[in-house]
């Protein structure tokens, strides 16, 4: 019980990995294939040993593999958070889940008893969250669309 607890409780940073990936478009970087450490870093402009801890936690929860020639993203990687791949789903996850989903949850204590203030959970008082939360609805329906217009 214990091992799963604490990996319940550190779930979270497996998740910000993946959000910073995808905001600083890491995946994209590595839309043809493999990229060394230092190419990834001039190409982003990022400190090259926060770089490193990045991609090293992709790795570690498997969003990327580290070959000997640098990184490259794993194929779920690559058919669903490159952005110009068809099934990119990576709007759904930055604009809905880390943008929106995640500070709501920061305030859930007191949400749940009912001393948060209110307006902070609702989303389309503001047409610019209101807008990602569409688009992120939209990119969300587009899998079971696929795997209805597949039956």
């Amino acid at each position: 019980m214990f091992a799963r607890s604490r990996g319940l409780a550190n779930g979270f940073i497996a998740s910000k990995v993946l959000f910073a990936s995808l905001n600083t478009c890491l995946f994209d970087q590595r839309r043809h294939g493999s990229r060394t450490l230092e190419e990834l870093a001039t190409a982003t402009d990022f400190v090259r040993h926060r770089l490193e801890t990045l991609l090293t936690g992709a790795a570690r929860v498997g969003l990327v593999d580290r070959t000997t020639e640098g990184f490259v993203n794993v194929l779920a990687s690559q058919d669903y958070l490159v952005s110009t791949s068809s099934r990119y789903f990576g709007e759904c996850l930055r604009f809905r889940i880390d943008r929106q989903v995640y500070p709501l949850l920061s305030n859930l204590d007191a949400g749940l008893r009912d001393t948060a203030d209110a307006s902070h959970y609702d989303l389309m008082t503001d047409d610019t969250e209101a807008d990602h939360f569409t688009r992120a609805q939209h990119v969300d329906s587009l899998g079971p669309a696929a795997v209805v217009q597949s039956s």
